[in-house]
């Protein structure tokens, strides 16, 4: 969960160069897409550090898989109600402006 936030930033953040060369070709229709990206970027790395900063000792699993980076905690779960609810509308606003720019990653769609 955590490592697909992250993936999510930097996706983001990515997006944000490949969408800055994108814009001398084109322009942009809504004023401050970069800025706004690099924002929502920079607030769900904040996020994941504020998360990962606070993970309880003893945080009970409850889905286990081989390696300890795939886990699935409540407080995992907790993070992911925290995306959904004030980050993924945002993210899922600007994607869309990031396609219709003509702007695409696998990697992002992949989160479709």
């Amino acid at each position: 969960m955590i490592l697909a936030l992250l993936a999510g930033a930097a996706v983001l953040a990515a997006a944000i160069l490949v969408f800055g060369r994108s814009r001398r070709r084109r322009e942009m229709t809504r004023a401050g897409l970069s800025e706004r990206v690099s924002e929502e970027a920079k607030s769900l790395r904040a996020l994941v550090d504020k998360r990962e900063s606070s993970r309880p000792d003893g945080d009970s699993v409850i889905k286990d898989y081989d390696l300890p980076s795939h886990r699935v905690t409540l407080h995992d779960e907790g993070t992911r109600e925290i995306y959904l609810r004030d980050h993924l509308p945002e993210v899922a606003e600007l994607r869309r402006q990031l396609r219709d720019h003509g702007v695409r990653d696998e990697t992002l769609d992949s989160y479709a």
